[in-house]
């Protein structure tokens, strides 16, 4: 579990740069205030989300085996 931790962390982690630097194209330099706002648009996304309990019950049962295999 924890290998697929990482690679999932830094999947995220390339996303978000890419989409900040997406948003900062104009000035070209890198913006925490920048990755506070996409972080709290994609928490209120996960929050509002009318199908996040199915979402949530499809993603324990992807992950149910993951450390059946030790």
């Amino acid at each position: 579990a924890e290998i697929l931790d990482e690679i999932i962390v830094r999947g995220i982690t390339g996303s978000l740069r890419s989409l900040a630097m997406l948003r900062d194209r104009n000035t070209g330099k890198f913006s925490k205030k920048t990755i506070d706002s996409i972080l709290m648009q994609v928490l209120t996304l996960l929050e509002t989300d009318p199908d996040h309990v199915e979402k949530i019950r499809r993603a324990l049962e992807k992950y149910e085996l993951v450390d059946a295999y030790k």
